[in-house]
Protein backbone atom coordinates (compact mmCIF):
# COMPACT_ATOMS: atom_id res chain seq x y z
CA UNK A 1 0.00 0.00 0.00
CA UNK A 2 1.19 3.43 -0.98
CA UNK A 3 1.71 6.14 1.82
CA UNK A 4 -1.00 8.77 1.46
CA UNK A 5 0.57 11.27 -0.36
CA UNK A 6 -2.15 13.52 -1.64
CA UNK A 7 -2.32 17.60 -0.61
CA UNK A 8 -5.05 18.84 -2.77
CA UNK A 9 -8.58 18.05 -4.94
CA UNK A 10 -6.87 18.10 -8.09
CA UNK A 11 -3.90 15.70 -7.23
CA UNK A 12 -6.98 13.41 -5.96
CA UNK A 13 -8.59 13.93 -9.04
CA UNK A 14 -5.61 12.92 -11.27
CA UNK A 15 -5.15 9.73 -9.29
CA UNK A 16 -8.61 8.89 -10.31
CA UNK A 17 -10.45 9.40 -7.04
CA UNK A 18 -14.10 10.59 -7.37
CA UNK A 19 -15.20 13.42 -5.16
CA UNK A 20 -18.74 11.92 -3.49
CA UNK A 21 -19.68 14.73 -0.99
CA UNK A 22 -19.36 15.61 2.38
CA UNK A 23 -19.61 14.51 5.59
CA UNK A 24 -19.03 14.14 9.43
CA UNK A 25 -17.10 11.85 11.92
CA UNK A 26 -19.13 9.64 13.24
CA UNK A 27 -16.69 9.47 16.56
CA UNK A 28 -18.62 11.07 19.40
CA UNK A 29 -17.06 13.89 20.03
CA UNK A 30 -15.09 14.36 17.18
CA UNK A 31 -18.07 15.00 14.38
CA UNK A 32 -15.15 17.27 12.42
CA UNK A 33 -16.10 17.70 8.62
CA UNK A 34 -15.13 15.52 5.93
CA UNK A 35 -14.98 15.13 2.18
CA UNK A 36 -15.54 11.77 1.04
CA UNK A 37 -13.76 10.55 -2.21
CA UNK A 38 -14.18 6.98 -4.14
CA UNK A 39 -10.98 5.64 -4.42
CA UNK A 40 -9.95 3.85 -7.81
CA UNK A 41 -10.73 0.66 -6.25
CA UNK A 42 -14.08 1.83 -5.57
CA UNK A 43 -13.84 2.00 -2.28
CA UNK A 44 -15.16 5.53 0.09
CA UNK A 45 -12.19 7.32 1.60
CA UNK A 46 -12.77 9.98 4.43
CA UNK A 47 -10.93 13.42 3.56
CA UNK A 48 -9.88 15.93 6.20
CA UNK A 49 -10.71 19.08 4.00
CA UNK A 50 -7.96 21.01 5.72
CA UNK A 51 -5.21 19.41 5.48
CA UNK A 52 -6.47 16.80 2.69
CA UNK A 53 -4.84 13.86 4.74
CA UNK A 54 -7.01 11.07 5.93
CA UNK A 55 -9.57 11.31 8.77
CA UNK A 56 -8.35 8.18 10.28
CA UNK A 57 -5.31 9.99 10.70
CA UNK A 58 -6.26 13.01 11.78
CA UNK A 59 -9.14 11.85 14.00
CA UNK A 60 -8.09 12.76 17.80
CA UNK A 61 -10.82 9.96 18.85
CA UNK A 62 -9.72 7.44 16.24
CA UNK A 63 -6.08 8.23 17.47
CA UNK A 64 -6.70 8.01 21.19
CA UNK A 65 -8.48 4.97 21.01
CA UNK A 66 -5.97 3.40 19.41
CA UNK A 67 -3.57 4.14 22.06
CA UNK A 68 -5.51 3.07 24.60
CA UNK A 69 -6.24 -0.32 23.30
CA UNK A 70 -2.34 -1.04 22.16
CA UNK A 71 -1.33 -0.02 25.81
CA UNK A 72 -4.36 -2.25 27.09
CA UNK A 73 -2.98 -5.28 24.85
CA UNK A 74 0.71 -4.14 26.11
CA UNK A 75 -0.70 -4.83 29.42
CA UNK A 76 -2.55 -7.95 29.17
CA UNK A 77 0.50 -9.59 27.57
CA UNK A 78 3.06 -8.57 30.24
CA UNK A 79 0.26 -10.57 32.63
CA UNK A 80 0.90 -13.28 30.80
CA UNK A 81 -2.93 -13.03 29.25
CA UNK A 82 -3.36 -13.55 25.53
CA UNK A 83 -5.29 -9.95 24.34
Amino acid sequence: MRPWEFKSHEQLVQAGYIWKGYGACRESGCRRAILFYRNPNGKLVPVDPETFELHFATCEKRVRAKREKEADEKFLRAMGVSP
